[in-house]
């Protein structure tokens, strides 16, 4: 099992939420549409453009990009196409209950 300190949990949702609110957006809670599956949605709106996830925490990720880099995001070319990703350390960890006596 890996030990986090942090995860889009409940427990977070306020603190996203809060931060939403900050840089202007009006969030709402949608649950059931005909063009959305049976989750919750959150979406965001501001000047006009709406954004939705299903979670305040990944809403807020979404916003983050969008504050960071701008209705244009997908055009910056300081950020990469691609990224490189370490494989989890833990992955090759034997665990006490994994090993033989």
């Amino acid at each position: 099992m890996i030990n986090v300190n942090l995860t889009d949990a409940g427990n977070t949702y306020n603190y996203a939420l809060q931060k939403i609110y900050e840089w202007g957006y009006i969030v709402s809670v949608v649950t059931e549409t005909e063009s959305l599956d049976d989750h919750t949605y959150y979406y965001a709106k501001k000047n006009g453009e709406t954004y939705l996830e299903t979670s305040p925490v990944r809403l807020l990720g979404l916003l983050t990009i969008i504050e960071k880099y701008g209705q244009n995001w997908k055009q910056r070319k300081t950020v990469p196409h691609r990224y490189s990703l370490q494989q989890n350390e833990m992955e090759d960890t034997e665990y006490e209950e994994d090993k033989e006596d």
